[in-house]
């Protein structure tokens, strides 16, 4: 063999392998930016809260009526299943909230389990929205209060007590217009005497929903 097809084997050698200007580079995997990723979060996040309020009265309304017959209405016939009377259970789902309430002449319960997102005019506020909501943890209180610095105020209250017990996530200014990002759920009773007995009957079903919208924050990417 001599040195010109010893070269060109050289050259044929070192070619091979190697993208040419002429092969194409391979599809870069477009990242998903905050915005998309508060987005679908708030979706799934969504979702969940519509197929949890249709059990949440239901599947608590024995203990409910136990209460309400024996301690507080004695006076106000209280029906021993919901299908004796289905109209005192009203369950609705809108846009950004779901709700479930039951009304039995003065006795009244409301639940209501709500998520709504305002894409974020900027990028980085979205992603310093989203770094908060996947710190956030089973009984974070944080308030913010609005300063002049800052357009992006950051609230979480997960702590599950007080006289409606409830949970509240949000961050932005919802009328501002540039982006706002709000997660909560909430229950109602319209009786003073019975939150003792509501926050035992229902805290660890809210408590099973909250730690679920965390995993679902987490799960997100």
């Amino acid at each position: 063999m001599n040195w010109d097809n010893i070269l060109k084997n050289q050259i044929t050698s070192t070619k091979q392998g190697v993208l040419s200007s002429d092969t194409p580079l391979p599809k870069k995997k477009k990242r998903k930016d905050c915005n998309q990723i508060l987005k679908e979060i708030h979706e799934k996040i969504d979702r969940y809260f519509k197929i949890e309020i249709e059990g949440l009265i239901k599947n608590n309304y024995k203990d409910i009526a136990k209460y309400f017959s024996t301690v507080v209405s004695r006076d106000i016939t209280i029906p021993k299943s919901l299908e004796d009377n289905p109209s005192i259970l009203v369950i609705k789902s809108g846009r950004s909230a779901h709700v479930s309430r039951l009304k039995i002449k003065s006795i009244e319960v409301n639940i209501s389990l709500g998520s709504r997102f305002i894409t974020f005019e900027d990028e980085d506020n979205a992603c310093e929205v989203l770094e908060f909501l996947r710190n956030l943890k089973i009984n974070d209180y944080i308030i913010e209060s609005r300063i002049k610095q800052s357009d992006l105020p950051k609230n979480a209250d997960l702590v599950l007590d007080g006289h409606y017990m409830d949970f509240q996530i949000n961050s932005g200014n919802f009328y501002s217009g540039k982006g706002y990002s709000e997660i909560y759920g909430k229950i109602e009773y319209h009786n003073m005497y019975a939150h003792k007995a509501f926050f035992e009957i229902f805290k660890p079903d809210m408590n099973r929903i909250l730690n679920k919208v965390l995993q679902i924050i987490q799960d997100e990417h």
